[in-house]
């Protein structure tokens, strides 16, 4: 069962992702999924500190946040980057990585906000 939410998440993540990538240009739909996606997961991960949920962490974390968002698009990107524009391949690698964190650590926040404690 958990293998069929941690596709079925991907799925739908991976669909998310082209939806993104159909509208925006390529490296600002790597930005757009991987901030989202990160904001996303700091929001998951405190509401799955509180609820002992495994199928719907699976289903959205490892399985459609994990589609949605990869580290391969960035990398790929980073190294097209680096063969023209070192110093902006640095740029790019530092701020796409700042921006996930913070994003990450705004979803956890608000979450937490809510007035909501941890087991």
């Amino acid at each position: 069962m958990t293998v069929l939410l941690v596709f079925i998440g991907g799925a739908i993540g991976t669909l998310l992702r082209f939806a993104v990538n159909s509208v925006v240009e390529p490296v600002s739909a790597l930005w757009i999924v991987n901030v989202v996606g990160s904001f996303l997961m700091g929001l998951f991960q405190r509401y799955f500190m509180v609820r002992d949920e495994r199928n719907w962490q699976l289903f959205l974390t490892t399985g459609m946040l994990g589609a949605f968002t990869t580290f391969s698009a960035f990398s790929a990107q980073w190294l097209m980057l680096v063969k023209s524009h070192f110093w902006l391949s640095m740029s790019f690698a530092f701020g796409m990585t700042l921006s996930c964190i913070i994003a990450a650590g705004i979803g956890f926040v608000i979450y937490r906000r809510k007035g909501v404690s941890v087991k």
